[in-house]
């Protein structure tokens, strides 16, 4: 009898032994590379996240238990798009079983065979071919404790740019921590002095033309036209660690152009937008608010587009996306509305990307790896989830006088828009 159970307990404890080894075989080895390419653009010594620098082995086993919460709760990396089978190629994007490889890993780190740092990745505006253009912004700005700043600047395009592509833009800079994050519009506003006409202190302005774009890398680019001009909206904000000094710039920061003279494929911008009196979140509660509209309807908003239309090009190639809420802001989903031939029939509907975890502080385009082709009859439809209650903890910060919010400009408002990229062969477009 005394026999049985000893050899009953060898085996229990060889069997857990097993189990255990089975549970973490994923090491800091194993996720390196996934750990370079979505969390050190910001979790480095100098980054967005330089409160919790993420560069070294230790760091993960100082922090395993709170990383492994946000990376299940999909809190991190910020960009998790659900959508039905359209695929991103953001570098923050964790494909196939890689969250739940990081989880295995979190779960009780082990170093493995391999150094213990990890390689941040550099800045690659140097790499760009054609030509580049720089401006320099923001030495003096003064960051209040506990508050944060919006502000614009106006960057004129040189004339012998005009007629090239747009291809690259950066910032760089020693406090480049600081943004959380900006937007870059291609506008008709000709001068600062025209730019301070539409400043506004909680948005930083409202331009007559809102015409967001996005670095698209080599061989793809906005097309610069004779009368248009870039201005940067920027949000100035401190780290976490930080929430009580007092932030001076001493240096200024360095917006980096690159511009070619062609390109393989060329881009263009609209945006689709909830009018803002329907944006009323009363206190305490979930809102949604949504809008549809005609591709048709979308392309008037753009010059290219226009022409588009004129030329009767019935199709358009959707490449990037980008939800825009403030600081209420839960989840956005774009979906899209394909009509089918019968007017009479319903049109079926698939959805390219629903964000879950809205973040304002993490507002990324989603890049498609393939661009979806839109016919002008089709429609696309955005929602978005607002939470004015106190489950949502940046209400109790913001909002402590309980009050309704409502669709604005400013940051204490709320604001459902999608900024749009498509894409046109170099080819179609010298027509």
């Amino acid at each position: 009898m005394n026999y049985k159970v000893i050899i009953l307990i060898f085996l229990t404890f060889s069997c857990a032994k097993v189990e255990l080894e089975h549970e973490h075989k994923i090491t800091f080895k194993d996720v390196k590379p996934i750990l370079e390419r979505s969390c050190l653009s910001c979790h480095n010594t100098t980054g967005k996240a330089s409160q919790l620098p993420l560069t070294r082995f230790e760091h993960y086993q100082a922090n395993a238990k709170n990383i492994y919460k946000w990376v299940k709760n999909k809190k991190m990396p910020p960009f998790d798009p659900e959508s039905d089978g359209f695929k991103f190629i953001n570098k923050e994007y964790l494909q196939g079983s890689e969250r739940e490889q990081l989880l295995e890993f979190l779960g009780s780190p082990k170093l493995g065979d391999t150094d213990e740092v990890l390689e941040v990745p550099k800045e690659n505006i140097d790499e760009i071919t054609g030509d580049k253009y720089s401006f320099n912004f923001g030495k003096g700005i003064t960051i209040p404790p506990r508050g944060f700043l919006y502000r614009c600047y106006f960057f004129k395009i040189p004339e012998r740019a005009k007629g090239k592509f747009l291809t690259q833009l950066q910032i760089k800079g020693e406090n480049k921590k600081y943004i959380h994050h900006n937007i870059y519009h291609v506008t008709s506003v000709d001068s600062k002095d025209e730019l301070n006409r539409y400043f506004h202190p909680g948005a930083g302005c409202i331009l007559p033309d809102q015409n967001p774009i996005i670095g698209t890398g080599n061989n793809t680019g906005f097309f610069i036209q004779d009368d248009v001009n870039l201005v940067v909206q920027v949000h100035f904000d401190r780290t976490m660690d930080e929430s009580t000094k007092t932030i001076i710039f001493d240096k200024d920061f360095e917006l980096v152009l690159g511009v070619q003279e062609e390109v393989e494929t060329i881009a263009y911008n609209s945006v689709i937008h909830v009018p803002h009196p329907e944006v009323v979140i009363p206190y305490g509660k979930t809102t949604t608010t949504t809008v549809t509209n005609s591709v048709k309807d979308i392309l008037e908003k753009s010059k290219i587009g226009r022409i588009l239309q004129a030329k009767n090009n019935s199709k358009v190639r959707l490449k990037a996306f980008l939800f825009h809420m403030h600081l209420y802001g839960k989840a956005a989903e774009l979906v899209w509305e394909i009509s089918a031939e019968d007017p009479k029939e319903k049109r079926t509907h698939k959805q390219l990307l629903r964000e879950n975890n809205f973040d304002s502080r993490h507002q990324y385009f989603g890049i498609l790896e393939t661009p979806v082709n839109l016919d002008v009859n089709d429609f696309l439809r955005i929602s978005c989830d607002y939470d004015n209650s106190a489950e949502n903890p940046r209400t109790i910060f913001f909002n402590p006088e309980k009050k309704t919010i409502t669709g604005g400009f400013s940051s204490s408002s709320e604001m459902c828009s999608t900024y749009l990229v498509f894409e046109l062969p170099y080819s179609e477009f010298k027509k």
